[in-house]
């Protein structure tokens, strides 16, 4: 027998706000996973259940019980499908100025197979280093940006074709510098604009072999203060002369990794 007030209903869930045990913490692994934990409020919770459902597609028909997926597995299937989707659609909101995508730096021995000739691993922005075989088969997706590269440090070019980095060369500066290159700074590199070494105006290329991160107080040192800037792409070792000829090195924080195995 039922209660007709609805007293044997299971008790509504007080709508108080936000959690504030509501988090979200996603990590790579060693092994080239990623690790997701969290905690969502009522609302967060629902729309994320609803949007897995509808991407979840099921198996095709006469699949083999051996070839289902658990359902742990279906759901972690549609959230990627639900990341590459909102990457591949116009209403992404910009970050920096830019539409967020993937982007892999690998060098171009590794994309032709030659693994060992490579000087060093493929990178992906966040995961960091993956192997040869990983890196190859997101070239192979039109919706992956990647960026080559001639040694550990030198990029292939783009010449003249823009004034200003386009948003997949601004990524890949990024993955190279995590700050100003000037001396002794921090600034974070999002903070800071592309830097030519040689002025576009002047026939300078627009590529990350001749452009280095500054923030505006070390672009001006440059432009107006009489410092002069050299950039090595293969060592990606920037030098400063100061106007009494005194000189400044500093160096890339993103040391060479070891290969990884396939």
């Amino acid at each position: 027998i039922t209660d007709p007030d609805g007293s044997d209903d299971p008790p509504e869930l007080a709508d108080s706000g936000p959690d504030e045990r509501r988090h979200l913490d996603l990590w790579p692994t060693i092994d080239g996973l990623w690790e997701i934990r969290g905690l969502l409020d009522t609302l967060a919770g629902e729309a994320l259940a609803t949007a897995l459902d509808a991407v979840d597609l099921p198996e095709p028909a006469g699949t083999p019980a051996s070839q289902r997926r658990s359902p742990g597995q279906r759901r972690a299937d549609a959230l990627e499908a639900l990341a590459r989707r909102l990457l591949d659609t116009a209403a992404t909101p910009t970050v920096g100025g830019s539409k967020p995508h993937l982007l892999c730096v690998v060098d171009i021995a590794t994309l032709v197979g030659a693994d060992d000739e490579a000087a060093r691993s493929p990178r992906l922005r966040h995961t960091g280093p993956v192997s040869g075989a990983t890196a190859r088969r997101l070239a192979r997706q039109a919706k992956i940006s990647a960026v080559l590269t001639l040694g550990p440090w030198r990029v292939v070019n783009v010449g003249r074709a823009f004034r200003t980095l386009p948003s997949w060369l601004r990524a890949a500066l990024e993955m190279v510098h995590r700050h100003c290159r000037g001396p002794d700074c921090d600034r974070p590199v999002t903070w800071a604009e592309a830097h030519h070494e040689t002025a576009w105006e002047q026939g300078g290329d627009t590529d990350l072999n001749a452009t280095v991160p500054l923030c505006k107080a070390h672009h001006d040192l440059v432009t107006a203060g009489g410092w002069r800037l050299a950039y090595d792409p293969d060592t990606a070792i920037c030098t400063w002369t100061g106007p009494a000829g005194q000189v400044i090195h500093t160096h890339p924080d993103r040391l060479l990794e070891p290969a990884v195995a396939a």
